[in-house]
């Protein structure tokens, strides 16, 4: 571990954790910022920030997290595999990979920060908040985490959807002949799982004409296509979304007394002209409630939800960060924070 100024206000650590040993994708590398000085005080809480699809994490701060920090939070953002300076090669990645990357990485920050009465915050809360792709897979990660709650009686779960790549817009999608196609040869062939694939969301991220041009000329993001191996598995992962949304399945009974084994509390986040991720994804998954996250009924009768939904209008892309609308989501996140943290 490596501490550096961010600024004369904030602390800067940066950390790496491995991989399991079966795993190709080597370190997963990750940043923390946190007040500095006299009268920083403990932290309200921790919160862990997943980026979507070409991103990486140290970008994030100026996009709202410094806010974050300001506002008495010790914020973490990681770079998940195949992005940034976490290992493996750009854009190639599966979803299990991703999600065990970020189970990696709370655990670390659990064990350095939460689990030490010096470092722990006031809370002892971790957020969790993910954009597009981070949104999917924090999806993911909090359902497995839900099964192992209700098992064990976990803490209760705090999660951010902003623009959650739950399901894509078939404006980004290929044609279906050429999923087809890239199907058959990653199943016959696995070792062109490497080769560039898709442009996806390139182009339909945001309204700001500069965004994507600071975008490409940031040497820590990728700016090529997306491999064949990890669009398979994002599609993937869209079918096995939808699957459990809009159906008799996804609708959870609500829990009895004293039955509770989980608590869920999701703020979704969603702008009103996103041409990358379906908005209405976002809206099936808040309507399911428990469900979205927990396919079987009995199950899901065992999880307490406290859903919100905020969908900004005007023209808001999928990039939130880089759009008119900035300043207003990160107020809500923060004041959604504040009360969350506050309840025991």
């Amino acid at each position: 571990m490596h501490v550096a100024p961010y600024s004369t206000q904030h602390h800067w650590t940066r950390n790496t954790v491995p991989m399991a040993a079966d795993s190709e994708m080597g370190w997963i590398y990750w940043q923390t910022w946190s007040r500095a000085g006299t009268g920083s005080g403990t932290p309200k809480a921790d919160v862990l920030f997943v980026h979507g699809i070409k991103d990486y994490g140290g970008r994030q701060p100026n996009r709202g997290l410094r806010r974050i920090v300001d506002e008495g939070y010790r914020v973490h953002a990681i770079d998940l595999p195949g992005h940034g300076r976490s290992d493996g090669i750009h854009a190639l990645f599966t979803m299990d990979e991703l999600v065990r990357a970020v189970r990696l990485v709370e655990a670390s920050i659990r064990a350095e920060y939460l689990d030490k009465p010096e470092s722990r915050s006031s809370s002892g809360k971790v957020i969790l908040w993910g954009a597009s792709l981070g949104g999917l897979v924090l999806f993911l990660y909090t359902r497995s985490l839900l099964f192992s709650s209700i098992s064990s009686s976990r803490q209760e779960t705090l999660l951010i959807l902003q623009a959650a790549a739950l399901i894509a817009n078939p404006e980004v999608l290929p044609p279906g002949w050429v999923i087809s196609v890239g199907t058959y040869l990653v199943t016959t062939y696995p070792s062109l799982a490497p080769v560039p694939y898709a442009e996806a969301n390139r182009g339909k991220n945001t309204s700001d004409p500069d965004a994507q041009l600071y975008f490409d000329r940031d040497p820590m993001a990728y700016t090529g296509r997306i491999r064949l191996g990890a669009g398979l598995a994002l599609l993937g992962a869209f079918d096995q979304v939808a699957a459990g949304l809009g159906t008799e399945r996804g609708i959870a009974v609500g829990p009895k007394d004293g039955d509770t084994s989980a608590d869920l509390r999701v703020l979704f986040l969603h702008g009103d002209a996103d041409r990358v991720a379906a908005l209405s994804s976002t809206t099936s998954a808040y309507a399911a409630g428990a469900g979205a996250f927990v396919a079987d009924p009995a199950l899901a009768s065992k999880v307490r939800i406290d859903a919100e939904k905020v969908v900004y209008t005007g023209g808001v892309q999928h990039d939130m960060p880089s759009e008119w609308t900035n300043d207003r989501m990160v107020s809500d996140v923060i004041e959604w924070m504040n009360i969350r943290v506050m309840k025991s």
